[in-house]
């Protein structure tokens, strides 16, 4: 009777951990979707100034071999930098709602801070890895870089460009 008392606690555990590791997940895909998103339109921008350009040289090392950037029709300076930017305010807004889900994930039950794997790989790490990426490669040039990710050399200092209070006017732009 003790045995079983013990097991229907430890399964009560396990379906409280499920529980809470589900909505992380979710988050994560909702932020490799926008990443994977971010990096197209950032190939894309490279490549139509540069026709030349491929994204073999430059790739992130998270990303799959297999999903190659889909040609985007020709954008103005001006379109192709509200394009990046809408999509920065949105992998910021979908990194903030992963982290703020492993903190919650963390919180409860837990004596030490385990880290969040996904795929093997601690994701928290991913994400700086994510910004160094978008920081230094991310298929552009460096004039494209200091034109498109204003202040990317400070992605230390304030990641996901949190020194760009203005970024969420890009919201809504698609």
């Amino acid at each position: 009777e003790a045995a079983i008392r013990r097991l229907v606690a430890l399964i009560n555990i396990m379906a409280e951990h499920k529980n809470r590791t589900i909505p992380v997940l979710e988050h994560v895909h909702e932020r490799e979707r926008i990443m994977q998103q971010l990096v197209e339109v950032l190939s894309a921008v490279a490549s139509a100034q540069d026709p030349e350009a491929t994204t073999a040289n430059n790739k992130s090392p998270s990303r799959s071999p297999k999903s190659q950037p889909q040609p985007a029709p020709l954008l103005t300076p001006t379109e192709s930098a509200a394009a990046v930017h809408h999509h920065l305010y949105l992998l910021q807004q979908a990194t903030l709602k992963v982290v703020e889900s492993i903190v919650a994930w963390r919180e409860h039950g837990m004596y030490l801070p385990h880290p969040f794997m996904v795929n093997g790989e601690n994701y928290m790490l991913k994400i700086f890895q994510d910004c160094l990426f978008l920081a230094t490669s991310a298929n552009l040039s460096a004039d494209q870089r200091d034109q498109l990710l204003p202040m990317q050399s400070l992605y230390m200092r304030y990641p996901l460009f949190s020194n760009l209070p203005s970024l969420s006017r890009y919201k809504n732009i698609a």
